[in-house]
C-alpha cells in the first residue's frame, strides 16, 4: 500500500491481517465486480469486446510489472 499512495498500480489493497484458529486472514478492498460478474453484465452471452480484454490485459501487465518490480 505504502508503495502505491495514488493507487495507479491496479493492485487490491490490503486492510488489514489477523489470525483465526491458526489461520492467517486477509482483508482487502471491496471492489465493484470481479471478472465473472463483468462478463455476466456486459457479456450478454458473447463475451467481452476486444477493447475490454485489452483493456483488462493491460491493467493486469501494469500489477503484475509492479510486484516484480518489489
Amino acid at each position: 500500500n505504502q508503495g502505491d499512495p495514488k493507487d495507479k498500480k491496479n493492485c487490491v489493497r490490503l486492510i488489514e491481517h489477523f489470525d483465526y484458529n491458526k489461520h492467517l486472514c486477509l482483508v482487502y478492498e471491496c471492489l465493484e465486480l470481479n471478472l465473472r460478474e463483468t462478463l455476466a453484465k456486459y457479456g450478454k452471452d458473447v463475451g467481452i469486446s476486444l477493447d475490454g480484454v485489452c483493456s483488462f490485459g493491460r491493467q493486469l501487465f501494469i500489477a503484475l510489472n509492479y510486484l516484480h518490480k518489489n
